[in-house]
């Protein structure tokens, strides 16, 4: 679910980075194909990320309580990693907040 938000909010911010493109080379590139290009590497990007957390967190809730944890430390370096990219670009808190939740329901789980 917190995937899908993030998808969306990737979505709503396309339009503004499609527009800045067209800004800068509007002889070259049409706004439509900017947009539709955006929004459709936005899906493609989110799609493949809800399915690997999915995996990884199914399989490790599934196979060992040791897979669990290792998944959760790879989940914190993750979170740690984009916390800090977060203070240069605010559009990663969105991914902050996902992967907080995450991590909280891998430990729940533990």
């Amino acid at each position: 679910m917190a995937k899908i938000i993030i998808i969306i909010t990737l979505l709503l911010f396309s339009d503004k980075l499609a527009k800045n493109i067209h800004q800068k080379h509007p002889e070259i590139i049409d706004l439509n194909e900017v947009k539709t290009f955006f929004i459709i590497v936005s899906i493609l990007m989110g799609s493949i990320w809800i399915c690997f957390t999915a995996i990884g967190l199914f399989g490790a809730l599934f196979e060992h309580y040791c897979l669990t944890l290792t998944y959760c430390m790879l989940n914190l370096i993750s979170l740690i990693y984009h916390l800090i990219k977060s203070f240069n670009d605010p559009l990663y808190w969105c991914v902050v907040v996902v992967d907080f939740i995450i991590m909280i329901i891998s430990i729940i789980f533990d």
